[in-house]
């Protein structure tokens, strides 16, 4: 099913479009339609007009089983084209009824045929363009197959946009039919286009262009035009829900909580569209809520940085601090060259004197003490004595 705006358009489209039939049929009388021809066409036409569809159907194809007869009927554009219009819109209608695709199918096919035929009168394929356009629009309802819907949306922005072309931008006044048809599509930049040359006086192209502000979280602009659209038309709701929607986005839940509830006082909808929209109430004041909860008192969200500091078990790595202690021994170190350069003429004499005197006792005492000298830990202490008993083996 349509979108509301697109269904009311499709109702005024209807009743605009029997009177310039009516005028066509007396063209065909002229063009030198046969009685049974002219019989079926005006009846065709009249219960077309009277919203009885089946009984049309009828009437239509007996007309074009009459024509197809009519060698000299059957080649005039102008009587095609119009029988084909009235067929299409009757297969239109039943599709409408019954939802059967064999109508839709056939509709198609009857509109095609004029859009198609290079010499059909630019009035009646220009219909032909528009009827096209809102049976795409038709085919598939949005809410339970949306992907099929924007392709048709698409389809039905390129009917409009051939009719644009053979109108004149001029003469062209179904700029908001192609700006709901582009917007569905997802051609956003076009719909933009569409819904500006619509006027500043058409509350729908207003609130369309809301919308599109909206979508680019432009939402003050947004709030302005559904402002405007409400100024335009006070009776237009959607403009309420849809500010409430905004005023929600850009943070103001109170103010939008007050839309939404002016929506649900004037909407004149069902009450399963308002039961919707309470729905919509209900969430926001749920959302509301985190707002005064100072609940998130859960301090003990705290009490992670004193798990942090129980991983303190980095203590064992002191061991690591105490290896530094060893390399202070090393640094003790470079201080023994000082004393060995005292020592190293005494080391380079006792070797080959302590070999030869190896009956005495006493060196051998004199040499562990010189083993003592190298570690450099104890040196200091020993050094001194040292020395004076080397001398004394000398």
């Amino acid at each position: 099913m349509l979108p509301p705006a697109v269904m009311q358009t499709t109702q005024k489209r209807l009743l605009n479009l029997v009177a310039p039939w009516i005028a066509l049929c007396l063209i065909v009388l002229l063009a030198g339609c046969t009685p049974p021809e002219r019989t079926t066409l005006e009846n065709g036409s009249r219960l077309l007009a009277a919203g009885d569809a089946k009984a049309a159907l009828v009437k239509l194809n007996n007309a074009l089983e009459f024509i197809g007869k009519n060698d000299d009927l059957k080649r005039s554009p102008k009587i095609q084209g119009h029988l084909h219009n009235q067929l299409g819109l009757a297969h239109q209608e039943l599709f409408r009824e019954s939802g059967k695709t064999n109508h839709y199918v056939r509709a198609y096919q009857a509109y095609r045929y004029t859009t198609t035929n290079q010499n059909t009168p630019t009035a009646l394929k220009q219909r032909a363009h528009k009827s096209l356009a809102w049976l795409y629009l038709e085919r598939y309802d949005w809410n339970s197959n949306l992907t099929a819907f924007r392709a048709n949306a698409g389809k039905a922005a390129d009917e409009l946009n051939k009719l644009w072309i053979e109108m004149g931008e001029d003469k062209f006044s179904h700029w908001l039919e192609k700006g709901v048809s582009e917007f569905h599509a997802g051609r956003l930049d076009d719909a933009k286009e569409s819904f500006l040359k619509a006027g500043e006086q058409d509350a729908t192209a207003l609130n369309g262009l809301g919308v599109l502000a909206a979508i680019d979280k432009r939402y003050e602009t947004a709030a302005e035009y559904f402002e405007e659209a409400s100024r335009v038309d006070a009776k237009d709701v959607r403009s309420r829900l849809h500010m409430a929607i905004v005023l929600q986005s850009m943070g103001q839940h109170q103010s939008a909580l007050d839309s939404y509830q002016a929506y649900l006082n004037t909407v004149p909808d069902s009450d399963e569209k308002k039961a919707k929209v309470r729905t919509l109430v209900a969430g926001l004041e749920e959302y509301l809520k985190p707002e005064p909860k100072p609940e998130p008192k859960e301090e003990p969200v705290e009490e992670k940085p004193a798990e942090v500091a129980v991983v303190e078990p980095a203590e064992p790595e002191k061991p690591k601090e105490e290896e530094p202690e060893a390399e202070a021994v090393e640094a003790v170190t470079p201080a023994e060259p000082k004393e060995e350069t005292t020592t190293e003429p005494v080391v380079a004499v006792t070797p080959a004197e302590v070999v030869l005197p190896e009956e005495k006792p006493e060196p051998k005492g004199d040499p562990a003490e010189v083993i003592v000298i190298d570690p450099p830990v104890e040196e200091p202490e020993v050094v001194t004595p040292k020395p004076a008993e080397v001398v004394v083996v000398e």
